[in-house]
């Protein structure tokens, strides 16, 4: 399963209109392997979507802007032939871009339905001429949205092997009319779904903080949950706790303990009393569903922090109070366990419980 969607476009000579340009990118996405069931039988049905990526307000000529996220998914892509993309460039003049958005998408589900027996090379041909058609429909007033241009953007075989494996797979095109010219970068991705794709969105997806997906969603050690990785972390889910993220070194110290096993995440990496980040975690197979903690900062690195000592360092005000942070991971000490902090330390022993010291 791979994703498709913009990651960013560049103005590399803008166009004749007088000020800054405000472009906007209209990708419309065929996938050829979807069918409908008709008398039990499989009935081949493209399915398209038009996605709208903009405008992009104020866009100057040698500036590069990042695309907000909005995907387009295909499960069921292996082959260039499966899919068709068309990619079309507008510069906004009081235009309504959404209101062409539905315009061009109506314009090519004529185009795919009107196309059926040609082949895929006249399809695409067919496609690219019906949306360029679509696209100078007027939508606004006194001033009309320009074409800058239109192309077909293409993944081969191998750039789709690899996304569906987990790498980040860029395609670059160049667009020029209207007296301007513009680079678009396309990323192919694999698919997230469900929860964890909320989450991802909510995060500011690629270019939130476990930025782009790096492998497909799996189930968790114990079967009740799943996990997806990213370059930069993890969003993991499980029915009791919902979806959430652990990335950076909380992330790596995370994965090292055993991840899950260890408690699957309840929070968001998230800001911590005295400076540093943290992240809470449940160990949902455990009796009585303990919580644990991975605490961080530049100076002491990410450690956890868990039972009893974690109790009695929460009450004391935890990485706000007097201990401040852990600098150390919890250790076997004097037939107890202990834990040192910034300053200071909390042994635990059977008779006497958590003491600060």
């Amino acid at each position: 399963m791979v994703m498709f969607s913009l990651a960013d476009l560049r103005c590399d000579e803008e166009t004749d209109e007088v000020g800054a340009d405000e472009p906007y990118v209209l990708l419309t996405a065929v996938d050829l392997t979807s069918s409908v069931a008709v008398g039990g039988f499989p009935v081949p049905l493209p399915t398209c979507e038009v996605v709208l990526y903009g405008p992009f307000n104020d866009v100057d000529e040698d500036e590069r802007r990042a695309a907000t996220f909005s995907p387009f998914s295909a499960g069921r892509i292996t082959k260039p032939d499966d899919a068709m993309f068309v990619v079309s460039l507008m510069e906004n003049d009081n235009g309504d871009a959404n209101a062409l958005r539905g315009i061009v998408k109506g314009g090519a589900v004529s185009s795919l339905f009107g196309s059926m027996a040609l082949s895929r090379a006249e399809r695409v041909q067919r496609l690219i001429a019906d949306v360029d058609s679509a696209m100078g429909v007027p939508t606004g007033a006194p001033n009309f949205d320009d074409k800058v241009g239109v192309q077909e953007l293409s993944f081969t075989a191998d750039e789709l092997t690899r996304a569906r494996a987990g790498e980040l797979v860029s395609r670059g095109m160049s667009i020029a009319g209207d007296g301007g010219r513009y680079s678009l970068r396309f990323a192919a991705t694999p698919d997230i779904w469900g929860a964890i794709r909320e989450k991802w969105i909510g995060l500011g997806a690629h270019s939130g903080p476990v930025g782009v997906p790096r492998g497909v969603e799996t189930p968790t050690f114990d079967g009740a949950g799943r996990a997806t990785p990213f370059a930069g972390g993890t969003i993991s889910w499980h029915p009791n706790t919902g979806a959430h993220a652990v990335w950076g070194e909380i992330n790596a110290r995370w994965l090292a303990i055993g991840r899950e096993q260890f408690g699957y995440p309840i929070t968001d990496e998230s800001d911590a009393n005295g400076g540093g980040r943290y992240n809470d975690f449940k160990a949902i197979h455990l009796g009585g569903t303990p919580i644990a903690s991975i605490y961080w900062t530049p100076q002491t690195g990410a450690r956890e922090v868990y039972g009893a000592i974690r109790d009695a360092w929460l009450r004391s005000d935890g990485s706000g109070g007097r201990l401040g942070f852990p600098v150390d991971v919890e250790h076997d000490s004097e037939g107890g366990r202990v834990q040192n902090f910034q300053r200071g330390s909390i042994r635990w022993t059977p008779a006497g419980g958590a003491v600060i010291r």
